[in-house]
């Protein structure tokens, strides 16, 4: 089997992908349950670690007998993301806020209650462009990362003399239901059970085209 994945290098955030899941974990299917967009700086995966605990014994004269270092340990992952525009649909997605609109056209956005999380939470998938020595990939020139579960607080903005962004986060989950993705075009792997860790990613073919509103996720 050949490794096509020894020579790419992930490079900036291109667009991302979320779409809504019900109570146990599963796309919702239909119309308006996903939204794409274009405007991330940055996406950052930050994993979280239990320390491995150190056992030692000396003998009666101070002098060490046994010395046991347990591993680390992976306990859990969050999300940093920033965005470039003030978009009130996407905001509605990740955070659960609602949509202000006069005329039947979306205008404004207010913030979820205090203390309120945002529903059953949402898979997210992210492309970076993949770069080989000095150019993109010619047959896989994006590399998806996703994750099956999200939920996503928003962040603070600044607003002075300088261009804004947006900053959002999340924490992520290990989700069985991810299965091969809510657009069903992501690899199941050797045992067929599909992306059911906290992370995964693939080389890629193709990025989807950002929406200005929410798109309908497929039956799979």
């Amino acid at each position: 089997m050949a490794n096509l994945t020894c020579n790419g290098t992930p490079f900036g955030a291109c667009a991302i992908r979320v779409a809504k899941l019900d109570a146990f974990g599963l796309p919702m299917v239909g119309a308006g349950n996903a939204y794409v967009t274009n405007a991330p700086i940055e996406v950052k995966f930050v994993k979280s670690k239990t320390t491995g605990t150190k056992f030692k014994q000396n003998d009666g004269c101070g002098n060490l007998k046994v010395s046991i270092q347990q591993p680390d340990q992976v306990d859990g992952m969050t999300i940093s993301m920033t965005l470039c525009q003030l978009d009130a649909e996407l905001l509605s997605f990740l955070t659960g806020g609602e949509l202000i609109s006069f005329g039947g056209n979306v205008e404004g956005y207010y913030e979820p209650a205090l203390g309120q999380v945002s529903g059953n939470g949402l898979a997210f998938e992210v492309w970076a462009q993949n770069w080989t020595g000095a150019h993109l990939n010619p047959t896989r020139p994006y590399i998806r990362f996703g994750c099956g579960k999200t939920v996503w607080t928003a962040g603070d903005i600044d607003l002075k003399e300088a261009i804004a962004t947006i900053p959002v986060d999340a924490v992520a989950y290990e989700s069985p239901n991810f299965y091969n993705g809510p657009f069903g075009d992501w690899p199941l792997g050797p045992t067929g059970l599909g992306m059911d860790r906290i992370l995964g990613w693939f080389y890629d073919t193709a990025i989807p085209v950002a929406s200005c509103e929410p798109i309908a996720v497929p039956a799979s």
